[in-house]
């Protein structure tokens, strides 16, 4: 009976392991408060594509969304309205659109034209804003970075997390990564300057 016993616990210790080792905790991608009925209310200034722009006079801060399929905030960038991330300049929808040198001046005719809201909007839901210190985002991401650079005087860090819908498919992830709850994969690029948040861009990916 006692050895019986003695199995069934080994058995069940084992069961737990396998599990525990099978098993990677989850993340859930960040977000800006803005509601699907905002982004309704305001379309494009320009017609460059599927995007909404915010901006917040006091806060001089700008929030734009790249829009998917039934409101799928498929890139999210926020950003001071003089710090622009070279990464956003450059980005596809904005390079392929406009045939323009001065990009930034460009950038600044967007932001002017920019959809004003409260200053609550500009805080995401993990907590995050503008102007917190890289020791705070840190604590927040406790990852291994997959890119780290520096241009200038911004240094860019990206952290790249799996989507557990793609889990399946890509069964041998080893990373210090948790996998992105219900997303086929989550992007976050922190842009600091002197060690301050200046900028950022979330990235969900569309299946």
């Amino acid at each position: 009976m006692v050895k019986k016993l003695h199995l069934t616990l080994l058995f069940f210790t084992l069961t737990i392991c396998c599990f525990a080792q099978d098993t990677k905790p989850a993340i859930t991608p960040d977000n800006f408060p803005i509601t699907n009925n905002l982004l309704t209310q305001h379309k494009d200034a320009y017609h460059e594509g599927d995007h909404v722009w915010f901006t917040n006079t006091e806060l001089k801060q700008t929030l734009v969304f790249e829009l998917g399929t039934d409101y799928h905030r498929f890139k999210t960038y926020l950003f001071y309205n003089n710090i622009i991330p070279e990464a956003l300049l450059n980005d596809d929808w904005f390079s392929s659109a406009h045939n323009t040198s001065n990009k930034v001046e460009v950038f600044e005719t967007y932001i002017k034209n920019a959809n004003p809201v409260n200053n609550n909007y500009f805080t995401s839901l993990q907590g995050i804003e503008l102007g917190q210190t890289k020791k705070q985002i840190l604590k927040l991401y406790p990852y291994n970075p997959d890119e780290v650079n520096t241009t200038k005087d911004i240094e860019k860090y990206t952290w790249n997390f799996t989507g557990d819908s793609m889990a399946d498919m890509e069964p041998k992830i080893k990373n210090d990564k948790p996998l992105a709850k219900d997303s086929f994969g989550y992007h976050f690029t922190a842009y600091f300057k002197n060690d301050i948040l200046v900028g950022l861009i979330l990235v969900n990916d569309i299946p």
